[in-house]
């Protein structure tokens, strides 16, 4: 049963009839926040685990190039600790567009991931004209440190590829993100 307290906005549920223990509606909202709470850190868990093995199996994806604005074959595969992240073009007569025919990631080196219109800033604005609405929802583009702790422009580096629908662009990015907070937390002293 709920009451309600005279001339006060406070209502009170009795909890365990036998003690006669209350508890306030924030006390009611503050366990409901972390049932909620809880099926969302369960919900990560499983979208990190598809990520994980899909990630570990290999996915096909297009990668873009600035340059030209062609969208080439290639694909991405994650180490089995996923700490290395390896795309690979598939379109080993045109690799010079991607600037080499892989790039091999470690995931602490990534400086940022966007996805969709996060990405227009990170890429050529000709080239970002030159996808269409429903390409740039699958964009997602991956900016690196190819050397050590190096913050010059000279040592960054960027991958932009095109996921295979816009879910799977936003759990990459995310995923991403978890893992780099994941290592960033680790590697603490």
């Amino acid at each position: 049963p709920e009451f309600k307290v005279p001339s006060a906005d406070l209502h009170l549920q009795r909890l365990n009839f036998s003690k006669g223990t209350w508890a306030t509606d924030e006390r009611l909202e503050r366990t409901a926040a972390s049932t909620v709470s809880s099926r969302k850190r369960q919900e990560l868990k499983e979208m990190m685990k598809l990520f994980a093995s899909r990630g570990m199996q290999g996915v096909n994806v297009q990668l873009f190039d600035e340059c030209s604005g062609a969208a080439l074959e290639g694909s991405y595969q994650i180490d089995d600790r996923l700490r290395i992240i390896n795309f690979v073009s598939e379109d080993t007569k045109d690799h010079i567009a991607f600037s080499s025919r892989s790039h091999c990631i470690n995931i602490d080196q990534i400086l940022d991931v966007v996805v969709s219109n996060e990405a227009i800033h990170h890429i050529e604005p000709g080239a970002w004209s030159r996808l269409s609405v429903p390409e740039r929802e699958r964009l997602v583009v991956l900016v690196y440190n190819s050397e050590g702790q190096s913050l010059t422009a000279v040592d960054c580096r960027k991958v932009c590829f095109l996921e295979a629908d816009q879910e799977s662009a936003k759990t990459f990015t995310m995923c991403i993100r978890i893992l780099q907070r994941y290592f960033e937390d680790a590697n603490k002293p």
